[in-house]
């Protein structure tokens, strides 16, 4: 089919004092997408917020965020002053995941970013629902 993209995930847990999540992955998800022109950039982030670059998407989209940067964290705010929701890890980091996966909708609509302590190149895709 096309303009269909496909998304994976899969999530491993284990505790010695709790329970232990299977590790098989979940079913994909395969969402059709209102345009064959999909959004692949990759912008800097600096320590001051900024809008991050979504092209033309005007309505609903599914945009992934990762963090190139292998020193410093970027994290993720629902719109400018506002509230942080998500810190992507420098890539490659032991402290944690360096991308983000995000449904953008009315109350998401104009993310912006901030590094934490210098520059950071972050990969963005969108793709327009």
């Amino acid at each position: 089919m096309a303009n269909e993209l496909t998304v994976n995930c899969s999530l491993e847990y284990e505790s010695e004092d709790g329970p232990t999540f299977p590790v098989e992955p979940a079913e994909a998800v395969k969402i059709t997408l209102a345009t064959d022109k999909p959004l692949f950039t990759i912008q800097t982030v600096s320590t001051s917020e900024e809008a991050i670059e979504l092209g033309d998407i005007s309505s609903r989209a599914i945009c992934l965020l990762e963090n190139l940067d292998t020193t410093n964290y970027i994290e993720i705010k629902v719109g400018t002053g506002g509230a942080i929701f998500a810190k992507l890890f420098p890539k490659g980091s032991a402290a944690g995941i360096n991308f983000c996966l995000l449904s953008l909708g009315s109350g998401a609509q104009s993310p912006f970013a901030i590094a934490n302590s210098g520059d950071c190149k972050m990969a963005i895709s969108v793709f327009a629902l």
